[in-house]
């Protein structure tokens, strides 16, 4: 049977993961404090007493930024607190409660971009607002066997946390997230789940997380080789649940 493998958050979109063990999961939401903070580009206007979606290109992302993948962010539930490591030691390590806090990390991640930057960066949030690449809050779900397809396509193993994934699933076919149509339900643990769409990939995923560069097109890629650009699933739970590693996936009521 297929199950879940790993669970994991991104507290700052465009930086590292945390590796969850469970989390809870409702209608209409991510995962909690998953892209809860965004780091804005010179120039984007952001209101946090009125947060609207906006596009990927007006935060600094991998797509755009490679460099940030040498950085991994750390949430503190309740504390607040957040904490910056490279090449597995603390960089950084502030209060989001504090201003002069927030202006610390402004000033750490501008300097980093370097000449990237294009002007002074800053670390935007909003209460219960999700730094989505889509309009929609939800999880995303990646299947380790489509990976390993992949890699061997590109010629050398793929981190899976390249595609930034919640929910990572072994035990499927490669490819059988490709059956799932809109609309369609999965079980995962004991909870439901309703697909959305296919993941398309953009080239932050061309970035390798151990080097922090550029090291192939694997867009282009799934596309020549798979027919598509799409790795992964955007899902929606349907109620609230608790999901966990090694909970059951359970696809068989989706489209065949």
């Amino acid at each position: 049977m297929a199950r879940i493998a790993g669970i994991y958050r991104y507290p700052v979109k465009g930086l590292g993961s945390e590796k969850l063990d469970s989390t809870k999961v409702a209608a209409g939401r991510g995962i909690a404090r998953d892209r809860a903070y965004a780091i804005a580009l010179a120039g984007t206007a952001f209101d946090p007493r009125a947060p609207e979606h906006l596009s990927k290109v007006k935060f600094a992302t991998l797509m755009t930024h490679p460099g940030l993948a040498a950085l991994t962010a750390d949430f503190s539930d309740g504390a607040e607190r957040l904490t910056l490591q490279c090449d597995g030691a603390a960089v950084l390590d502030i209060s989001l409660r504090q201003s002069e806090d927030v202006a610390r990390f402004d000033h750490f991640i501008t300097e980093f971009v370097d000449d990237r930057a294009k002007g002074p960066l800053r670390l935007v949030t909003a209460d219960s607002h999700m730094f989505s690449d889509i309009r929609e809050d939800c999880l995303s779900i990646v299947n380790l066997a489509s990976v390993d397809a992949l890699s061997a396509a590109f010629g050398k193993p793929i981190d899976p946390l390249r595609f930034r994934a919640n929910i990572y699933v072994s035990g499927l076919p490669a490819w059988h997230e490709r059956s799932w149509k809109a609309g369609d339900e999965i079980a995962i643990g004991g909870g439901r789940f309703g697909v959305m769409s296919a993941i398309s990939r953009c080239a932050a995923v061309n970035v390798d997380l151990a080097t922090a560069r550029i090291d192939g097109d694997l867009p282009a890629l799934l596309r020549r080789q798979f027919g598509q650009n799409a790795m992964g699933v955007y899902i929606d739970a349907i109620g609230t649940t608790r999901i966990a590693t090694g909970d059951g996936v359970d696809a068989r009521n989706a489209s065949k």
